[in-house]
């Protein structure tokens, strides 16, 4: 995600200088995977109800 540091280069948000294996695949679900898979759902959804529109002839 661009917005997560310079040049579209995600950066950790944790606290340890080196942080364990599994903090950074939280953090990075935390902050990557969640807002992806948020919008993906609103797409899909929004899909859905112009199909249902074209179908139901609205």
């Amino acid at each position: 995600m661009a917005g997560h540091g310079p040049h579209g280069f995600w950066t950790p948000t944790s606290l340890a200088a080196y942080p364990a294996t599994t903090d950074l695949i939280t953090t990075a679900r935390r902050d990557i995977l969640a807002p992806i898979t948020r919008a993906i759902t609103t797409v899909q959804a929004t899909i859905h109800a112009i199909e249902v529109e074209h179908r139901d002839g609205a």
